[in-house]
């Protein structure tokens, strides 16, 4: 194994260690997983698809190739890949795997901590096992490259991103318009960005379209089966890390009628950006009656409203049709999730 084998091995460990926490392995989680994303990708075979659901379901698969049960089940269940174990936290479904072990009187009954380490131990079996089977390139070596087709690159940094989400009279939102600004890492930057969205409120085909506006093109776009869509978007130049920074932006279309979740989020997905800006516009017929911001390490964590003396709550502006909220340099910090949380009117 040479050293940039050793380093792709590594990397994918701790993605999948990462992806196994808070709601496991869902596509907006995954495609924050780059290094893991591009060797689920390889994997897939020539001529398959690549689509986010494709990855999900390869990464099932070679979990589920792991022959020793007492590994590959804790695995599965810690992913959110296992129905019989569901919850929104790696806790709880360790607790529901733990307390079936235990109610069966299985030989594999065992602590929290024990199930935590043969997850461990899966993930390492699991990313050499992915490995062996990636596509052979150059000669039969291993390909470290960004796999064909769409892919999420690290070349282009995020300085900067704005959300602005318009809700309607029932608390749907009807769209969501996202600016970017990008800067270069690397010389002839790859100008694609990956971009994964679902709308937690309602799971069915054709919920969601994207839209390029301004500075790029949405190239291709992929729905999976509950409604969450993963776009290519290709800004419109190739650039230089010499050539500064470059904003672009893209609408979101949502067709719904059913009140959202009272929740918008967004987690960095490599490099530290300098600002994150959230403006959230309200129908006079549905709008908050409370609303908070939060960064927390596990998405779930920032729909818990703060207690008041935490000086978190948000002012509601134009008796509540308007949530505004910048997060700045000094507080962003990394793998965290970043919103507004907010309660509807009963």
């Amino acid at each position: 194994m040479d050293g940039s084998t050793r380093n792709v091995l590594a990397e994918c460990e701790r993605e999948l260690r990462e992806l196994r926490k808070a709601m496991g392995c869902t596509p907006e989680r995954l495609v924050e997983c780059p290094e893991l994303m591009n060797v689920l990708q390889n994997s897939t075979g020539p001529g398959r698809s690549r689509t986010i659901q494709a990855c999900i379901d390869a990464l099932t698969d070679f979990v589920k190739r792991i022959s020793d049960t007492k590994y590959r089940e804790p695995l599965l269940v810690a992913l959110h890949l296992d129905p019989v174990h569901e919850g929104d936290t790696l806790a709880r479904r360790r607790g529901s795997y733990v307390a079936a072990l235990r109610s069966s009187r299985s030989p594999l009954a065992a602590d929290v901590r024990t199930i935590e380490r043969r997850e461990n131990r899966a993930i390492k079996a699991a990313v050499r096992l992915l490995l062996e089977n990636r596509e052979p390139a150059d000669g039969g070596k291993l390909a470290l490259a960004h796999a064909a087709g769409p892919s999420f690159s690290k070349d282009l940094a995020i300085e900067a991103i704005s959300h602005v989400c318009r809700f309607s009279d029932t608390g749907a939102i009807v769209e969501q318009e996202v600016t970017r600004w990008v800067r270069a890492v690397v010389p002839l930057a790859d100008p694609r960005i990956l971009v994964a969205n679902r709308y937690l409120a309602e799971s069915r085909p054709g919920v969601l379209r994207m839209e390029n506006l301004y500075g790029c093109r949405v190239i291709d776009q992929v729905e999976d089966p509950g409604g969450s869509i993963l776009a290519t978007v290709e800004i419109l130049q190739q650039l230089r890390p010499e050539d500064g920074i470059y904003p672009f932006s893209c609408r979101l279309l949502i067709d719904s009628r059913i009140r959202s979740q009272p929740v918008l989020r967004w987690r960095p997905p490599f490099h530290h950006p300098k600002r994150i800006e959230f403006k959230l516009l309200f129908e006079p017929e549905m709008v908050p009656i409370r609303a908070w911001w939060f960064g927390a390490t596990l998405d779930i964590e920032g729909q818990l409203e703060p207690a008041r003396s935490e000086g978190r709550h948000l002012k509601l502006l134009h008796d509540g049709r308007y949530l505004y909220k910048v997060f700045d340099e000094q507080q962003l910090m990394p793998n965290h999730y970043y919103g507004i949380a907010w309660v509807w009117e009963s």
